[in-house]
Formats: structure tokens, C-alpha cells, sequence
């Protein structure tokens, strides 16, 4: 061990862990005399494993099968590929809900005009957005709001 402590902000780092092995070899440790802090398990985890991790990786004593295994953790029923999927369905969720939500405005809003047609006052402060946001209004907004998120 070095004698002198690194104090920059190296010192502190988070990490999520998402597989559930991991977590369940992290519990069964934690029940051992000397480990009932995360940080030390973590610590000698890092410790006895990131030398092995380094050789894998940049030493040539594995096989390039091994080595891509490696640089692509991503997986088939992983949970980091679950939470991809349920992120999925919930943007999903919320595009449909948006097109209903135009959908019916748009309904509301053709109503409407139908019903003022004879009132051309009126109708023409509709379409104008003096007395509320009309549908190509709200699609010009949206197609900007769109376009910042994008930058």
C-alpha cells in the first residue's frame, strides 16, 4: 500500500450494481467477521479481482473470445436488459398517450369550430389562438419543444 493518501476526488466514487448475483455473493460476504461494511467488501473485491480484470483486458493472457465477452457485459435477461425493456414500454406508453391526447383536442377543437361557424367573430379568434391554442399552434410548439430536447 502506498504511504501517502490520494485526497483528490478520486477518493470517492458511487457504483450501481444491477446483477443480482453480485448483490447475493455481496449479502453472503457481509455475514463473515470483518466485512460488515459495503466499503471494505467492495474494497477487497476491487483488490484481489481488478489485477485478473487488467490481465484479461490489456495482458494478452486471454483468448479474444474472452476479451469481447468482456467489453460487451450486455446480455440476454440481464437485469440492465430488463430495465432497457421496461424504459422501452414506457416511452411507448407515452407516445400513445400523447396521439390520444391530440386526438381528442383536435376533436374538441373541430367541434367547436363546427358549432361557432355561423359566429365568424368568434371563429376567427379560435383559429387565431386569441381564445385558445388551436392544433397548429400546439404542433409548432410541440415540433420546437421536440427540437430543444434534441440539443
Amino acid at each position: 500500500m502506498l504511504d501517502n493518501k490520494v485526497t483528490d476526488n478520486r477518493c470517492r466514487r458511487y457504483i450501481r450494481i444491477t446483477d443480482e448475483e453480485s448483490w447475493r455473493m455481496i449479502d453472503e460476504i457481509s455475514t463473515h467477521d470483518g466485512y460488515n461494511r459495503f466499503n471494505k467488501i467492495i474494497n477487497d473485491a476491487l483488490f484481489y479481482g481488478l489485477p485478473i480484470l487488467r490481465d484479461k483486458v490489456v495482458g494478452g493472457t486471454v483468448t479474444e473470445e474472452e476479451r469481447n465477452s468482456l467489453i460487451q457485459p450486455r446480455t440476454s435477461g440481464s437485469t440492465q436488459e430488463e430495465f432497457y425493456a421496461v424504459l422501452t414500454r414506457l416511452l411507448n406508453e407515452t407516445v400513445l398517450n400523447v396521439a390520444i391526447n391530440k386526438s381528442i383536442l383536435s376533436s374538441l377543437y373541430n367541434f367547436i369550430s363546427d358549432k361557432y361557424s355561423g359566429e365568424q367573430g368568434a371563429i376567427q379568434k379560435l383559429n387565431n389562438g386569441l381564445l385558445a391554442d388551436t392544433p397548429e399552434y400546439l404542433e409548432k410548439f410541440e415540433a420546437e419543444g421536440i427540437k430543444n430536447l434534441r440539443k
